[in-house]
């Protein structure tokens, strides 16, 4: 089954049937597509209106598509970090400044899609770190671990009048 969008004349059709108070499993079957696709779409605008809705789905479409940033921003990105500065610092001095700056986490991708540049990061690091591989030191209860029955039996020794 292919994705395809909700157009506008689809919304106009979805609006007649919900007003003729259709079943969410009818009008699925009608509209050719699964009911909760038919709920969702329903859920954008209440009462349902298809030209609100449709201007719901256009919104959202547009908040979700990533901006494209323009070449001149990366060349100060560049630039800054050849001054050492931390991705964390490029990007808060381009929001001081009142210019576009992509978000930390998007300029680390950018320095990580050209190698050339990781050099100027603090840790020099060319690839990201897994750190889903990272040891962690497992968490142990008081009393248990090795050693433990010795660290008892110290204790015991020490205060035999609380001896059990």
């Amino acid at each position: 089954m292919s994705y395809n969008r909700f157009t506008l004349p689809l919304r106009y059709q979805l609006q007649a049937l919900v007003r003729a108070k259709h079943a969410l499993r009818a009008i699925a079957g009608q509209l050719g597509v699964h009911r909760t696709t038919i709920a969702r779409e329903l859920s954008r605008a209440v009462p349902y209106d298809a030209e609100l809705a449709h201007q719901h789905a256009h919104d959202e479409q547009k908040r979700r598509h990533r901006l494209r940033i323009q070449e001149s921003v990366w060349d100060g990105v560049s630039e800054r970090l050849r001054l050492f500065h931390s991705p964390a610092q490029i990007a808060v001095r381009h929001e001081l400044e009142g210019q576009d700056c992509p978000s930390v986490e998007r300029i680390y991708q950018y320095v990580y899609a050209h190698p050339e540049l990781a050099q100027y990061l603090r840790q020099g690091r060319s690839e990201r770190r897994c750190r889903s591989l990272r040891r962690r030191a497992p968490l142990l209860r008081a009393g248990t671990g090795p050693g433990a029955r010795h660290h008892r039996a110290a204790r015991r020794d020490a205060h035999p009048e609380t001896e059990t």
